[in-house]
């Protein structure tokens, strides 16, 4: 995964690159996490705060069609309550840790500077490390489409 990472983060600064005048944003934080498992016999619980890095990108248009990028990279260690995978009767506790990017390009069609209209493709790229030995990959794709409007204009 630190080869998506890698190449994504690359491909972003030379995006920035293209126009001084582009919205482009960066930001960084710390996102609480949470997830439960309604599991059987024990349900799963996992909290804890999550490093966020943000980037951004739009075209600078006041209206027509234009390109938008969206990333989120993420990372962190949070609190494991729960059974073992294959032992599910058997009480666990311990630190997952969790490492993930989700990227997105959109397609959108502004609106006389006021509104977007927006169909978006992307994928969310995660692992979950349970142990050394206990390590879950997942990659979501998914499309979206809805509207956004700027209240600044």
């Amino acid at each position: 995964m630190r080869s998506y990472i890698r190449t994504l983060f690359v491909a972003l600064i030379g995006l920035a690159a293209l126009d001084a005048h582009a919205q482009f944003y960066a930001g960084a934080g710390i996102e609480y996490f949470r997830l439960v498992e309604d599991t059987q016999p024990i349900k799963v619980k996992e909290h804890g705060p999550l490093g966020v890095f943000t980037l951004g990108y739009t075209q600078p248009r006041r209206s027509g069609i234009l390109f938008a990028y969206r990333g989120r990279f993420y990372v962190g260690e949070v609190d494991y309550d729960g059974a073992y995978l294959f032992s599910p009767s058997v009480s666990a506790t311990g630190k997952s840790r969790y490492a993930g990017t989700t990227q997105e390009g959109q397609l959108r069609y502004r609106l006389a500077d006021k509104a977007d209209i927006v169909a978006a493709l992307g994928i969310d790229i995660w692992q979950r490390e349970l142990s050394s030995i206990q390590k879950e990959d997942y990659r979501v794709v998914f499309a979206r489409l809805g509207a956004e409007t700027n209240p600044q204009k």
